[in-house]
C-alpha cells in the first residue's frame, strides 16, 4: 500500500482539524518573504545602475542563470519527495513546471544569448517553453490527476518534442519564428497567464476549507503557509519575466539583465523554500500520525488481549459445566444440590461475562 503513493495511506489515518495554519501566520510568513525579495531585488537595481560593474554583469547573469537552474532542480526532488508525504495533488504539478522551467526554459535564455546566428529557432523555442511552463502551472491550481514517473516521463517527452516542432518551424521560416518571438503581444500573454497562476495559488493559501471534513481537505489547510510562498515565488517570477519585456527597449532579450536574473532566482529560491517547508511540514504530519496509529495499534492490543483472557474464561467454565453434567449420575443424592449450587454459579458468571460490554469483558475469577 505504502507503493502507491502518500494518498491511500493518508486516507486510512485519522483526520486532525487542529493541524489548520492560522491566516495571520500565513500573512506574516508572507509580509517576510515580499520584504526580503523588495530588498533584495532594490539592490540588484541599484547594482544595476553603478558604470563600475556594468562589464561584469553579463558573467553575474550567467551566473544567476546557473543558480536558478540548480535552485529549480532542487524544487523538483522536494517536490517529488512532498509528493509521496502528502495528499496534495498540486505539489507534483507544481514540480513538474519547475523541471521545465529548470532543465528548458532558463537554458534557452543563456543559449540565446550566447548564439546569436540562431535567434530565431532559440527565440521561439523560449517562447514556446515558457508558455509550456505557465500551463503546467495553470494546472497545478487545480490538477487534474497525480502526476507520477511515467506519467511525468510523458509530460516531459511530449514538451520536448513540442519545443523541437517549434524549433523545426523556426528552422523553416525564420523570418516568421523571429517576428512571432520578439512580439510582446505572445510575450504579454504569457506573463499574464503567469501571474494569473500565482495569484491562483496565493488564494487558495488564504482560502483553504474552514473545516476539515476529509484527509485531503486537512492536508490542504495545513499546507496554506507553503503554498503561499510557493504562490508568491511563481509571482515574483512573473513580474521578473514582465519587467523583462518592459525593459526589452533598454536591454535587449538575449541579454538577461541583473534585474531579471535576480528577480528570477528570487523566485524559483521562493518556490524552492515553500516545497521544503511543505515537506518538513508533512514529515511532521506524518510522524504524528504515526504516533496516533501505534496508539491505536496499542489499544487494539490491549483489547485482544482482554478478548482471549474472557474466551479463556468462558472455555474453563463451560468444562466445568460439561464435566458436572457428564458426571451428573455418579454424583451422590446428598451431594447433588450442591453440584446444582456450583452449577447455578457457573451459568451467572456465564451470563456476567456474556452480558458485559465489550470494554468491561474482563475475567471474573471464582
Amino acid at each position: 500500500m505504502a507503493s502507491k503513493g502518500g494518498l491511500r495511506m493518508r486516507e486510512l489515518l485519522p483526520v486532525t482539524p487542529d493541524r489548520a495554519v492560522p491566516v495571520g501566520r500565513v500573512r506574516r510568513g508572507l509580509l517576510r518573504d515580499v520584504v526580503v525579495t523588495a530588498g533584495v531585488t532594490g539592490l540588484a537595481l541599484a547594482i544595476n545602475h553603478l558604470t563600475r560593474v556594468g562589464q561584469f554583469l553579463p558573467h553575474v547573469s550567467v551566473m544567476l542563470a546557473l543558480a536558478t537552474a540548480a535552485v529549480a532542480g532542487s524544487a523538483v526532488v522536494t517536490a517529488a519527495a512532498v509528493s509521496r508525504l502528502s495528499a496534495d495533488r498540486r505539489v507534483a504539478w507544481v514540480g513538474a513546471a519547475m523541471l521545465l522551467y529548470g532543465l528548458v526554459a532558463v537554458p534557452t535564455t543563456a543559449i540565446g544569448s550566447t548564439f546569436e546566428s540562431i535567434r530565431a529557432s532559440i527565440g521561439l523555442a523560449r517562447l514556446t517553453a515558457h508558455a509550456l511552463v505557465v500551463i503546467v502551472l495553470l494546472l497545478a491550481c487545480r490538477p487534474p490527476r497525480r502526476l507520477r514517473g511515467a506519467s511525468l516521463f510523458v509530460l516531459f517527452g511530449s514538451t520536448m518534442l513540442v519545443i523541437a516542432a517549434a524549433v523545426g518551424a523556426a528552422a523553416v521560416a525564420p523570418g516568421w519564428a523571429l517576428a512571432f518571438s520578439g512580439n510582446a503581444a505572445p510575450r504579454y500573454l504569457v506573463v499574464v497567464g503567469w501571474m494569473l497562476a500565482g495569484a491562483v495559488l496565493l488564494t487558495q493559501a488564504f482560502w483553504a476549507p474552514g473545516r476539515a471534513a476529509s484527509v485531503r481537505a486537512a492536508s490542504v489547510r495545513a499546507a496554506a503557509l507553503p503554498l503561499a510562498r510557493v504562490g508568491l515565488g511563481v509571482t515574483v517570477m512573473a513580474l521578473a519575466h514582465f519587467y523583462r519585456v518592459v525593459s526589452e527597449p533598454a536591454q535587449p532579450l538575449t541579454m538577461p539583465g541583473l534585474v531579471f536574473s535576480t528577480g528570477r532566482l528570487i523566485g524559483v529560491c521562493l518556490v524552492f523554500f515553500g516545497l521544503v517547508s511543505w515537506a518538513l511540514q508533512s514529515l511532521g504530519t506524518a510522524r504524528e500520525d504515526l504516533s496516533q496509529r501505534e496508539e491505536q495499534l496499542r489499544d487494539a492490543s490491549t483489547e485482544l488481549d482482554r478478548v482471549a483472557h474472557r474466551d479463556h474464561e468462558l472455555r474453563n467454565r463451560l468444562a466445568r459445566l460439561v464435566g458436572m453434567a457428564s458426571g451428573w449420575n455418579a454424583v451422590a443424592p446428598e451431594e447433588k444440590p450442591q453440584v446444582a449450587a456450583t452449577a447455578k454459579a457457573e451459568l451467572e458468571c456465564l451470563q456476567t461475562l456474556l452480558d458485559a460490554p465489550p470494554t468491561q469483558r474482563d475475567p471474573i475469577s471464582r
